[in-house]
């Protein structure tokens, strides 16, 4: 009896062979094109860093080489892409407490770009034992680079630990909730200089302009308190005048209390 592949035609009875012949061409070629690849050096390096507000920088573009540099060990921009591991940079750049996101490519000129975004401070933390920035999550930045224009705070601020946020009893939750309400409102933001914790951890607002201060009190019901201070500044100061007032008082529930220079 005849077997069945007799039947099967010539080419199709070896065509395997010739595929595995084709496969392992390929993969050699590929093999050395990564391998060459691997071996190539760096044409530059590519860095670029989104400003925030006020075209500042937290961190700059020697700051970036300086990190990359000693992750290498020498210049990196003649580094070969055996050298590098960008995943690893970028892990790297990412742990900068400045840095929000960081983003590594090489393109096929050999040019590594460097695409980072910074944290956006939103206020800073001014006492006798330390000054910071807290971005808009509450996380902590530290100051460098160029001055960002944010509320400064002071006063009796509690230190600051990683896990503030799941302390209720820590009075930065307060810094922070008020400092995202200020920074999401364009007249507040132009109205607040200072904020400041007093010894009984009661908030006090400084205007930028102005000689009045602004009790604000606890944290409860801070937007409402805020609105009301948007109104009475709407209203009676523009009839009065910014020096009219030497102290606001919020504290109370739906009444703001003014005491005038005159009184």
């Amino acid at each position: 009896m005849t077997k069945k592949y007799r039947d099967i035609p010539f080419i199709t009875k070896y065509q395997w062979v010739f595929h595995l012949v084709a496969i392992g061409i390929v993969m050699v070629v590929l093999s050395l094109a990564v391998q060459m690849y691997s071996e190539s050096s760096l044409d530059k390096m590519d860095i670029k860093i989104d400003p925030i507000t006020d075209n500042r920088y937290l961190i700059d573009e020697a700051d970036v080489k300086t990190m990359i540099n000693e992750y290498v060990g020498y210049d990196a921009s003649r580094a070969t892409l055996k050298r590098l591991n960008l995943l690893d940079l970028e892990y790297l750049i990412d742990s900068d407490r400045r840095v929000a996101n960081a983003d590594l490519y090489v393109d096929k000129k050999m040019v590594l770009h460097v695409d980072i975004k910074q944290k956006t401070p939103i206020v800073r933390v001014m006492t006798s034992g330390a000054s910071y920035y807290i971005d808009q999550h509450g996380d902590y930045v530290p100051v460098s680079g160029h001055t960002v224009r944010v509320p400064v705070v002071t006063g009796a601020v509690d230190a600051y630990v990683p896990n503030y946020q799941m302390d209720q009893g820590h009075n930065l939750n307060a810094v922070l909730k008020i400092a995202q309400l200020i920074e999401a409102d364009d007249f507040l933001k132009s109205l607040v200089e200072q904020i400041n914790i007093t010894e009984e951890n009661k908030i006090v607002i400084a205007p930028k302009m102005g000689r009045n201060k602004i009790k604000i009190g606890d944290i409860t019901n801070i937007e409402d308190k805020l609105y009301r201070l948007k109104v009475f500044y709407s209203k009676a100061i523009s009839k009065y005048g910014i020096d009219k007032f030497s102290e606001l008082d919020l504290q109370y529930d739906g009444k703001v209390f003014s005491k005038s220079d005159e009184s």
